[in-house]
């Protein structure tokens, strides 16, 4: 939630600072700053999009808002199940499933988005100089691991699941 709202603060009031939107604000001895800053393969369109006076939080921020909003709902979900006393059941498998493939999305809102942005920029022609980015890091790699590891989790605690329950019928 707290990335939500520094989000819209920093989209209401936040200023461009070295390629980074700041807010700072200072009361008395308590001093507030709450900054955003593109990194990673997507810091080049950004400061493209900021040289050609396009808001990049607005169009890069957003977009990686959603894969994390996605993972932490699924990963609320996970832990009320424990809450409620529920330590292992179908419902977990669901939920590990769903975060798996949230970062198979996140990859290639990461590979595609970049391509999405730019050609609709210069299909409307707001610009002409805007150059196409398709770009992959580790960090791409890092996302297709964890997933597979989580998918591999969600897929063994199901079987074990209908295992169990397979076994209880059993007289």
């Amino acid at each position: 939630m707290s990335k939500v709202v520094s989000h819209l603060v920093l989209l209401g009031w936040g200023t461009v600072n070295n390629g980074h939107y700041v807010l700072s604000q200072e009361f008395g001895v308590l001093s507030v700053l709450v900054n955003y800053s593109v990194t990673g393969t997507w810091l080049s369109l950004a400061k493209e999009l900021q040289a050609e006076q396009f808001n990049f939080l607005a169009i890069l921020g957003s977009a990686q808002l959603l894969p994390n909003m996605l993972i932490y709902l699924f990963v609320f979900k996970l832990f009320s199940l424990f809450e409620q006393g529920k330590v292992f059941s179908l419902a977990h498998a669901k939920y590990l499933k769903y975060i798996g493939a949230t970062l198979f999305g996140w990859i290639a809102l990461n590979l595609l988005y970049p391509v999405f942005v730019t050609m609709s920029i210069r299909l409307i022609g707001l610009s002409d100089s805007l150059s196409l980015h398709l770009n992959i890091s580790s960090t791409e790699f890092s996302y297709l691991l964890y997933g597979l590891i989580i998918l591999a989790m969600a897929a063994v605690m199901k079987q074990a699941i209908m295992l169990k329950e397979e076994q209880e019928l059993v007289i």
